[in-house]
């Protein structure tokens, strides 16, 4: 990430320069003490504010706002566009002020639409591009910087459209569209070639390296990481060398050469460790760690296991490097005999798609999707809004103008008021279709999340989950089971993970959000989990739908409930039979029926929390939950 932004500071850097940004310090000072309200005086502003930007930034935008006050009193349209790249660039991507930074680019978006000057409306789309960056958010980012592409290819700007190419293909490999980054990082590398900007060429092979991880092309892959590598030597670029190195390791690791992966990654290690670059540090501790467990060295394997949380602090490291940590750590452990900390590790690795991880994952998703609606809703409302009070404006405009004798100090007060309110509308409206895009990518986001992170429990913890259990059954034949009573319970709590783990891949996979998948998925757990138990289960379905939509929270709400109401029966009826009937005819109705004892609501202790929590999962989806005797038990689910 530190690598991409870089780019994009740089190229804002490139369309900001003012034409005294050549003149020495001492020259700038001498106009600005001259206090000539001129053009050369907001020029000198401008420059001057630019060489206090890293060093005394509050300074800095005191110049920028009284060059600001003097261009609009000039009406130096350049000044002004000035102050507002400069300012948004200082806000949103230096500073990380987004929200503050977005909002001066509504702003310049709406002095570049009076202007109709096609080098203004480019350099807001590129302002935007690079707070998005900034944001974390590729897909915006990526339409804006597609936007502004036209206009500095028509004006010959070839280093800015170079750092554009890579930034786009950066953020392509991000949102998981290899195909859209090669492409990219291909014209970056022709345009490299044509302006001879070694660390362009550096960014375009690194890109295209990663790219062809997704598209799983090996040979490519090792080719562009060895080009990126050599090339950021030849430059002796420090930082450049740590990210190509390591880019390089892992291109060896997947090709199983873990001895040409470990010479690389102690490069990168030993070049993090002179930049005292503390991420880069644990990553490749983590990677260094890997090796050793792979190499079966425990001690060596447990010592970078050591270093990659030293600096972190209580595990305050992302996700993904946590569910590595716990993966490798669950590894050297069972490599140390240490079989009860290995499984203790693998269930943490589990837990962290536990249900309240899920349950938040989801719930931030169905967010998204409420606000991507109300920003639809609001994006229509404020178009009509601006429509209406443009024609007011013109209404009143004509109005005044009529009764002009009665008081031109009234028409221009009227008529100002309604520009300022037809301004403030303008970028409220902008506002919200930036959220509106903002909202949509992320939601896209979070679903492209779900599917990875369940493709990636599927691919990774499902092959080690079932070799445990293979390696299991083959130690029972072996060895006397009776006699080792630790097998049976490793056996046991094995299959418990596997039938675990495909639960959290069902609830991950968003293919599965329909009403039909979560019935047939029912309808297996309670003729398994019945059957097991000896008793006799009659399903009826009625109504289905042929696709019908669910949310994701939803689905896995109402199969836990389902799950644990089962459970119960199994547990404390001493039923023979259960009835489950579903009908979906109006939103989804599901009956249970046991023809056990019934349940003694005296003593809903045996329960635990079950009862409550099942009822209060369903009422925190906008469900209903009731249990009562009927000879026998009936549970009643409404959603």
């Amino acid at each position: 990430m530190k690598l991409k932004l870089a780019a994009a500071i740089v190229s804002f850097l490139l369309c900001f320069a003012v034409s005294a940004q050549d003149i020495t310090k001492d020259s700038l000072l001498k106009i600005i003490n001259s206090n000539k309200n001129d053009t050369q005086f907001v020029k000198a502003l401008f420059g001057y504010g630019e060489i206090l930007q890293d060093e005394k930034a509050d300074s800095a935008i005191f110049y920028y706002e009284k060059a600001h006050k003097l261009s609009i009193n000039l009406n130096y349209v350049k000044g002004i566009s000035d102050y507002y790249r400069t300012v948004t660039f200082h806000y949103g991507v230096r500073e990380g002020n987004t929200e503050k930074g977005l909002q001066l680019a509504d702003e310049f978006l709406l002095f570049a639409k009076k202007q109709k000057n096609p080098a203004e409306y480019s350099l807001v789309y590129f302002a935007y591009a690079a707070i998005y960056q900034r944001k974390q958010l590729p897909d915006s980012a990526a339409y804006y910087y597609e936007k502004c592409i036209p206009y500095f290819l028509s004006t010959g700007k070839k280093i800015n459209t170079l750092i554009i190419y890579n930034n786009l293909s950066s953020l392509f490999n991000e949102m998981d569209l290899p195909d859209k980054s090669i492409e990219y990082a291909e014209k970056a590398i022709f345009m490299a070639m044509d302006i001879q900007d070694t660390m362009g060429l550096i960014n375009s092979h690194a890109n295209i390296a990663r790219a062809n991880i997704y598209k799983k092309d090996t040979p490519a892959i090792f080719s562009h990481s060895k080009i990126a590598y050599q090339l950021s030597v030849a430059t002796k670029n420090n930082y450049s060398i740590l990210v190509t190195a390591s880019d390089l390791a892992e291109t060896y690791k997947e090709m199983r050469q873990y001895d040409s992966a470990f010479f690389y990654y102690s490069i990168a290690n030993k070049i993090a460790i002179e930049l005292q670059s503390a991420p880069n540090i644990s990553n490749l501790a983590l990677s260094l760690a890997d090796y050793y467990a792979v190499n079966k060295n425990w001690n060596k394997a447990t010592d970078y296991l050591n270093i990659a949380v030293k600096d972190t602090g209580n595990f305050e490291m992302q996700l993904s490097k946590k569910m590595a940590w716990y993966k490798i750590s669950s590894t050297v452990q069972a490599g140390l005999g240490n079989y009860k900390a290995a499984i203790q590790y693998l269930n943490f690795y589990l837990d962290l798609y536990g249900e309240e991880g899920r349950r938040e994952k989801t719930e931030k998703s169905l967010s998204f999707e409420s606000r991507l609606k109300k920003a639809e809703q609001e994006k229509v409302l404020l178009q009509k809004e601006v429509k209406i009070k443009k024609q007011q404006t013109q209404i009143t405009g004509l109005l005044t103008g009529a009764v002009a004798l009665a008081g031109t100090g009234l028409f221009f007060f009227l008529y100002q008021r309604k520009k300022q309110q037809l301004k403030a509308i303008e970028i409220d409206a902008l506002k919200t279709e930036r959220e509106y895009i903002t909202t949509k990518s992320s939601l896209e986001g979070q679903l492209k999340e779900r599917r990875r992170i369940s493709k990636e429990i599927h691919d990774e913890l499902g092959t080690s989950l079932t070799s445990i259990a293979l390696l299991t059954e083959i130690l029972k034949k072996r060895l006397d089971a009776s006699a080792n009573p630790e097998i049976n319970k490793i056996s046991a709590t094995s299959a418990e993970m596997v039938d675990k783990m495909n639960e959290i891949i069902w609830a991950l996979n968003t293919s599965n959000d329909t009403i039909n998948s979560l019935t047939a998925y029912m309808r297996k757990f309670a003729g398994n989990f019945l059957a097991d138990a000896g008793i006799a289960l009659v399903y009826e379905e009625k109504n289905m739908p042929d696709e019908k939509l669910i949310e994701g929270i939803a689905r896995r709400t109402i199969y836990l409930t389902v799950k644990e109401a089962l459970n119960n029966i199994v547990k404390h009826s001493a039923a023979t039979s259960v009835a489950i009937e579903i009908d979906a005819a109006d939103g989804l109705k599901i009956n249970i029926k046991d023809n056990g004892k019934g349940i003694d609501f005296g003593k809903l202790q045996h329960y635990g929390n079950g009862l409550a929590n099942m009822r209060k999962g369903m009422e925190d989806i906008g469900g209903t939950f009731s249990i009562e005797n009927t000879n026998g038990t009936l549970i009643k689910l409404n959603y």
